[in-house]
């Protein structure tokens, strides 16, 4: 393993310089300049010789390490990965636990019957048998539509009609199917808060736009600086979710979402709110309902019902269903008859307004149990969110805390997964709370973690 000196000459483009690096380390390595295993240099040291800021060579480094170009160590250095090792890992998986661990990383689901309720509508739905042997077709959707737009119940997506709507398998591919119908267009800039749920990024990757973070305050993404970046970017999409911010827990208040209107309304943005952790239930009138013409509402069964349905639905704003509907069938046709049919007997039978119930109460009781037991500690929670916002205290670093965490058989996520790049991390880590684990089990985890909060190391990592 080598240390390099290298430093490559960026071609003059018009592409930002992030991504003109980005071009050159990867050419560097298709033409054998960078070897396997050489390490690159540090990204200060090699912004100091390129002239450019150490964000710019950071967000490099990232995409490339997504790419499985690079790989990154921590406390060693990056370098560029084996040949045979550069089929990249998805930048963002599911944390799997074996017996005897605690999964406070991944949100999921609490067991409130949902297993019994789905065996009983795949029950009803073989005796009433079903065409299998055809492709699914738009109107195969409608009556699902239907009983979806019926099930959101008290959320205020303002007036939506089947021809508005198209389903998806889960929020995530309903974020993805919203930004491939805009960015046939001028839109080629993604923003999203400087801190965000993975999934944004990641759609943006898929349809090749620019992700930009928009700062934060304790209210959600600060309105004067997505002006100043509208102004810099042009058309753009935003991607959020108001509700229920991932990770922090922090619901945009009405008089902000106005704001961001009328701002998105003077510079021609889209609006995708991802709202998937409100469960059925907000406070406030959605970004579709205060902006019909903008406002793009993403909702799915994964957190009130199960995951294991990858259902959901894409409410798009007036006038752009159809855009929607053909992005849909370009993909992938429709979604697969008897997962369709399943979910609109979920509905229509009224059990998945059981289970989501059901999901409600445990959620509740699991946030007043992790408040009781993280008392004294700086924790944002909301009764609606399945998961709390920890701010570490003095002597430790989230990434610190949840290696010793893991440790303990617990996993956790850290602050720096959710960050953008070449964004800021705060000090922080979020905990699910709704995994399918016995109350006991949960109560002893939190205590734990509680445990650690109150005991930083001793010693400084280096």
């Amino acid at each position: 393993m080598t240390d390099t000196i290298w430093a490559p000459k960026l071609a003059e483009t018009r592409r930002p310089k992030y991504l003109a690096l980005t071009d050159a380390i990867r050419a560097a390595v298709e033409d054998g300049s960078l070897t396997a295993e050489s390490r690159l240099p540090t990204v200060r040291a090699l912004a100091h010789r390129l002239g450019i800021t150490p964000g710019t060579v950071s967000r490099a480094y990232g995409l490339l390490t997504d790419e499985g170009v690079l790989r990154a160590e921590v406390g060693r250095g990056t370098f560029v990965a084996p040949a045979n090792r550069r089929i990249a890992e998805p930048p963002y998986i599911l944390t799997e636990s074996s017996a005897g661990q605690v999964n406070l990383s991944t949100s999921l689901v609490p067991d409130v019957g949902q297993a019994a309720a789905i065996r009983a509508c795949q029950e009803e739905l073989l005796e009433g048998g079903s065409d299998l042997l055809a492709y699914p077709t738009r109107g195969d959707d409608l009556a699902t539509i239907q009983a979806f737009l019926r099930w959101l119940g008290d959320i205020d997506v303002g007036p939506a009609w089947a021809e508005d709507v198209v389903l998806c398998g889960g929020a995530q591919h309903g974020v993805t199917m919203a930004l491939q119908t805009l960015s046939r267009g001028a839109r080629s800039v993604v923003f999203t808060e400087e801190l965000a749920y993975p999934g944004f990024r990641n759609a943006a990757g898929l349809v090749g736009a620019d992700v930009v973070g928009v700062p934060m305050d304790g209210d959600g993404l600060i309105p004067d600086a997505l002006e100043v970046l509208c102004r810099r970017h042009g058309p753009a999409i935003l991607c959020t979710s108001a509700e229920g911010h991932n990770p922090t827990t922090i619901r945009t208040p009405p008089e902000r979402r106005a704001r961001i209107v009328e701002i998105a309304r003077a510079h021609d943005m889209h609006i995708v709110d991802d709202d998937s952790f409100s469960v059925g239930r907000q406070s406030f009138p959605g970004y579709r309902a205060l902006a019909p013409e903008r406002g793009w509402h993403v909702a799915s069964m994964s957190k009130s019902v199960s995951p294991a349905l990858r259902f959901g639905g894409l409410i798009a704003p007036k006038g752009y269903g159809p855009r929607a509907t053909s992005t849909a069938q370009q993909q992938f046709f429709g979604l697969p008859r008897p997962a369709v049919d399943l979910c609109r007997r979920l509905m229509e039978s009224g059990r998945a307004d059981a289970i989501r119930d059901g999901v409600r109460r445990v959620t509740a009781e699991r946030v007043r149990i992790a408040r009781e037991a993280l008392d004294g500690h700086d924790v944002l929670s909301r009764d609606t969110v399945p998961f709390v916002w920890v701010k570490m205290p003095r002597g430790w670093r989230a990434s610190t805390f949840a290696r010793a965490a893991e440790r303990r058989g617990i996993f956790v996520k850290p602050a720096d997964l959710f960050a953008l790049v070449d964004g800021r991390a705060p000090n922080a880590v979020r905990l699910s709370l709704n995994g399918p684990m016995g109350e006991p089990t949960f109560r002893t985890a939190l205590e734990t973690l509680a445990g650690l909060l109150k005991e930083p190391p001793g010693e400084v990592e280096v």
